[in-house]
């Protein structure tokens, strides 16, 4: 376990009937998503750290961001806080909840999910000014960004996928050779545990 989740769970250390009710809370707090509300006149670009249960909310963005480090945490909140064009905070709780439903086993994965999260964003972007849009060189500048973000997105699910080791594999054999007593079979095989 990292340092930092160490010095975090140093802070309280159960015993007896506390050991269950710290266990509950625990897997409470690891089944939420972190929700960040800055104060008002709180800088947009920079990341709010909550006041209350940080135990809880650290324990959260652990979950959340595939990660023990708070510096990792930082930056990530911080870069998406960026993505805002005004000071709302539905943008790094959105995200962080988009990255929380595809659960990431690690940094990376947290990575490439928020990097999904902003091409998306960019593609609606871009969408909602196409509606909106007359001239035709415009639309097709429109249309030409949307295309190259999905295309970017559909790489980013595949490097997911790869990373997560769903990556498909297919082999073909294209020469077989059977000598005289030799046995083979012809047609589709499949293997153990499939259909």
């Amino acid at each position: 376990m990292s340092k930092n989740l160490d010095s975090v769970e140093k802070i309280f250390i159960p015993v007896g009937k506390e050991k269950s009710t710290a266990k509950q809370i625990r897997s409470q707090h690891l089944n939420e998503t972190p929700v960040f509300k800055p104060p008002k006149g709180h800088d947009e670009k920079s990341p709010f750290r909550p006041k209350g249960d940080r135990k809880a909310h650290f324990l959260k963005l652990c979950k959340t961001l595939g990660s023990e480090s708070d510096d990792f945490h930082h930056l990530m909140t911080a870069m998406l806080y960026s993505l805002a064009p005004s000071a709302q905070e539905v943008f790094p709780n959105a995200g962080l909840a988009v990255i929380r439903s595809l659960e990431p086993k690690d940094a990376l994965e947290a990575m490439l999910i928020s990097q999904m999260f902003a091409l998306n964003y960019m593609a609606m972007d871009f969408s909602c000014r196409v509606l909106k849009e007359k001239s035709p060189i415009a639309l097709d500048q429109y249309m030409n960004q949307i295309n190259k973000l999905t295309k970017r997105f559909a790489e980013h699910m595949e490097a997911l996928d790869r990373h997560r080791g769903k990556g498909q594999q297919k082999v073909t054999v294209e020469h077989v050779n059977v000598h005289s007593g030799g046995q083979a079979v012809v047609g589709s095989i499949r293997g153990r545990g499939e259909g």
